[in-house]
């Protein structure tokens, strides 16, 4: 139930960005309003980039960032 309850808070505080996640699920990308919002946050493949962006609305910055490969490392201090 919470996640129905922030979805409907969501969706009339941000309808613009709860319409483009419902589009990008829609499509098949998964996709959430990150944070406070109105961050959309869509999970895609460098290969899919394009298409997931042109999905947004004009006027909507959108801002490709690469997943690191390798995770944290521990680097000993001194």
């Amino acid at each position: 139930r919470p996640r129905a309850f922030r979805s409907r808070v969501s969706a009339s505080a941000m309808p613009r960005s709860h319409a483009l996640v419902q589009k990008l699920r829609a499509a098949g990308v998964p996709a959430v309003i990150s944070g406070a919002g109105p961050t959309v946050l869509a999970l895609t493949t460098a290969e899919a980039v394009e298409d997931v962006a042109a999905r947004a609305p004009k006027g909507w910055d959108v801002l490709p960032l690469p997943v690191d490969q390798a995770g944290a490392s521990v680097v000993p201090l001194g």
